[in-house]
């Protein structure tokens, strides 16, 4: 693939071909789409479009996204072998994620019990995979972002757009977004999607968890 930008997050730009993107978009939108959920404080999934607004379709764990799983279980693996060496155990249910107009996420960690272990017990999410699906140049807004310094307080909002190009979190930003990008990185590392000013921005997640 490439060389990783430092030891917490590997960045791999326009790793994935783009017929692989554009059979991954073709499949995901022909699943049934929810709006997103968040995890609040007090334990409950609910819609909270303040935090998060996106529609997203979990792709079934069956013999017909066989070919999916095996290529992000695949690439899970390698960069965790690579870049972290957690003793995973699983990959978790793949999320297929639409942002269109206002659409974003606000800061947040996925180090939470995992989608599987909500319902019956596959563990805690120690890395995130996420694969960018679409053209650039499809969609306005929509950075997907990583918190230049990790505290255990939410980091501060700022407009992405407003920084100048050799701004670390710019370049950081500006380097996942072209299509089939990939970028991993530990599951408690703050996060986010920026709002979506037009088009749509798709991308592709899943997490590497442990027992």
């Amino acid at each position: 693939m490439g060389t990783k930008t430092n030891v917490e997050i590997a960045i791999y730009p326009r790793a994935m071909p783009p017929e692989m993107c554009d059979r991954i978009c073709e499949t995901g939108d022909n699943l049934i789409q929810n709006p997103g959920e968040v995890l609040a404080e007090n334990g409950i999934v609910h819609v909270d479009k303040n935090e998060r607004n996106d529609l997203i379709a979990w792709v079934p764990k069956h013999p017909d996204y066989q070919w999916l799983y095996q290529e992000m279980t695949d690439i899970l693996n390698q960069l965790n072998k690579q870049h972290w060496q957690f003793e995973l155990n699983s990959v978790e249910l793949i999320q297929y994620s639409k942002y269109g107009r206002d659409g974003h996420f606000d800061w947040h960690a996925d180090w939470v019990p995992s989608k599987d272990d909500l319902g019956g017990g596959a563990g805690q999410r120690r890395v995130t995979l996420s694969v960018q699906l679409s053209d650039q140049d499809s969609y306005v807004g929509g950075y997907f972002e990583i918190a230049q310094k990790q505290t255990s307080e939410k980091p501060v909002n700022y407009v992405v757009e407003a920084l100048g190009t050799d701004d670390p979190r710019r370049k950081l930003a500006d380097s996942v977004r072209p299509k089939g990008t990939i970028v991993a990185f530990p599951a408690n590392l703050w996060h986010r999607v920026t709002p979506v000013h037009s088009g749509i921005r798709r991308s592709l997640v899943t997490w590497g968890t442990q027992s």
